[in-house]
Formats: C-alpha cells, structure tokens, sequence
C-alpha cells in the first residue's frame, strides 16, 4: 500500500512526453504505425497474440491485432492480452495525473470470432490506476450485445463493482470510433466524462454528455496516476473462446479537434500525428521494453529499441533530447501487486489490470 503510495507520488512528477506529436495539442499517439515498444509501455500477452496488420486497417496503413485464448494469462494476472502504458511503466511514455484534462480518440473493429453478446464482464479499454487498487477507475467493454463504459463503484481500493455509465449497440464487421473528454480526478464533484462516437457509420456524435465522477483512484488519500490498456481482457470462467480484436488510431491531445484529427484520418494515408518521424520525435537511444511478448508487421519476435525522451511541448535539438535521456534512462520497478475483487464479486488477481 505505502509502495503504491509512494511510486504514485513519483510519477506524478514525471513529465509526460509526447512521442510522434505534429503539435503541442497531440501528446501521444500509439495508432500501429510504428513499432508497439515505440508506442505502448508493454505487452501484457502471450507469445505472438499481438501483431501490426495492414488489414483491417481504420487509419493510416496498420492496425493492431490482438488475440486471445482461452486460458492465456501473462503474469498470472488473468486472462489477458493487453497493451498498456503502465503495470510496469517505462521511462517517456504518458500517465494522467490529478487535474489533467484530455481528449482520447481510438477505433476499433469486432470481428466474427468476438463474443459480443458475452454474459460476463470484460474490457476492451481501460483508463486503469497504477498498481493494483481492485477494478479500474474507468473502463470500456463489450458484453450482452452492447458496448459498455463503466465506473468503479469506489475511489479507493474497496471498490468491487463497475457500474456502467453508459451503453450502446454493438455491431461486428465494422470500424467503430469512441472519443473520451476526460478530467481526472478521483473526486466525484471534479472529475467527469464526456463520451463521443460513431457506432453505425454516420459520423460522430454525442453519446453521453458531461457526467461528474471520479476518474481516478486513491491510495491513503493521495490520487494515484492512471495508465491507457487497449485489448481483451474478461471473465476467464465464463467459457469464451479464441477471439480477435483490432484497434487504430489511438490518440491522446489536449483538445477534441487533434485528437479526432489523428484517430480518424483515412487509411492509407498518414495521420497528422504520424508524419513526422518517431526516431526524429524520440531519438534512437534504445531502452528495452518491459513486458515484450509482441511482434512487429514483419512477424519479429524481438523488440526493436524503443526511442530517447523529449518533453512535451519542447523544440528543443535531437542533441539536447539525447541529453535528456541519457539523465533519465532508468526503468521503473513493477508495483506490488494485490488481491482484488471482479466486478462480478470474483476474487482474482487484478495487479496488471
């Protein structure tokens, strides 16, 4: 408890840092159209279940394939395959801290093998504190034939429940995009959520309006920063089967109109946020990524040196961000990891969650 405490107080001093940002407004993008240790912190799968594809693709030219089996659990931490930013963190890449307010745009495509009228609970993406602390302040998933987003019944480690906060019709065989307007918070008076997306195909539009709640967790009172999961992660007692998942554009920007503008460019073309070069943005210091399990488009199952650090909003030099990460090249220790509770009262293993 006091460890989670503590490392959360540290991170909260770490600056977030921007990886292929076209402006100060984009502070991340992490859309397949690089290499996943240049863009996701680690790989919470099995050998070989997450790949880059080129179909189906939502934006630019690749997207993200994750696939899991039934009994697939990386780290005994449940049945899981996950990219995340966080559970372990890496050196450079985001977090959301107390009093941040964000944008995150993504899409993502269910195919036939998706069981979207699962009886159980499951996420497909999580706004998730570090560490441990039970179920995640915030969470999307898909279950009963519709796309959920649900908040931890608590602000503390207690919180055994996610009430769902919203719900809409889940379709296969279609590119959906969801955009999130966030205020992080773990107070229910200050923090809240807007939710945008196009579920049908006609264009984005208004989902849930602006809904206070706490959007954060607390550890012995101290806000404890919140890490981006994409993939499946669900109910391993609740008999589901080899299922696929594809995600693209995954944006994080400080307003609406970047954020959308990077997720949702055109496929087969590149997005705002992409153009210019990741090596250029990040440098090529190599740091190996924790957590690796994934491959490249190529197939490698060999992580390819993840970039250098440059803070965000900086135009300072490649030499002087080179700097920059020779002071700061340092992994962070994994969090203790405890006990927690499903939302369906299930006792389980939720440290990487």
């Amino acid at each position: 408890m006091l460890r989670t405490a503590l490392a959360a107080a540290v991170f909260a001093a770490v600056a977030v840092v921007p990886a292929q940002a076209a402006s100060a407004s984009v502070l991340w993008t992490a859309d397949a159209e690089h290499p996943v240790n240049k863009e996701w912190a680690n790989v919470a799968a099995e050998a070989g279940r997450v790949t880059r594809v080129t179909s189906p693709v939502a934006q630019g030219g690749y997207a993200y394939s994750i696939e899991l089996r039934p009994g697939d659990n990386p780290g005994g931490y449940g049945e899981r395959a996950e990219l995340g930013m966080g559970n372990p963190t890496a050196a450079g890449f985001p977090l959301f801290n107390e009093g941040d307010e964000r944008w995150i745009a993504f899409q993502v495509y269910l195919p036939d093998d998706y069981p979207i009228n699962f009886r159980s609970w499951d996420c497909i993406m999580q706004l998730k504190q570090l560490g441990s602390l039970g179920t995640p302040a915030l969470s999307m998933g898909v279950e009963r034939g519709a796309f959920t987003l649900k908040n931890s019944a608590t602000n503390h480690e207690d919180s055994q429940q996610t009430p769902i906060k919203w719900s809409g019709p889940a379709v296969a065989d279609r590119w959906v995009s969801f955009v999130l307007h966030v205020k992080f918070s773990p107070s229910d008076s200050v923090g809240f959520v807007e939710l945008f997306g196009d579920l049908d195909g006609t264009g984005i539009k208004p989902l849930m309006g602006k809904t206070f709640m706490h959007t954060m967790k607390t550890e012995n009172g101290v806000a404890v920063p919140s890490q981006s999961r994409i993939g499946q992660y669900r109910d391993s007692e609740a008999g589901a089967g080899v299922s696929h998942i594809y995600f693209d554009g995954y944006t994080i920007a400080t307003d609406r109109a970047s954020a959308e503008g990077n997720a949702f460019a055109p496929a087969g073309v590149a997005a705002p946020a992409s153009i210019a070069a990741i090596d250029d943005q990040l440098g090529e210091a190599s740091a190996s990524s924790q957590g690796w399990n994934g491959s490249d488009a190529q197939g490698s199952s060999r992580p390819p040196s993840r970039a250098g650090i440059a803070s965000t909003g900086s135009h300072t030099s490649k030499k002087a961000r080179h700097r920059r990460h020779r002071r700061t090249h340092a992994r962070h220790r994994r969090h203790a990891h405890h006990g927690a509770a499903h939302p369906t009262g299930e006792r389980h293993r939720a440290g990487a969650r």
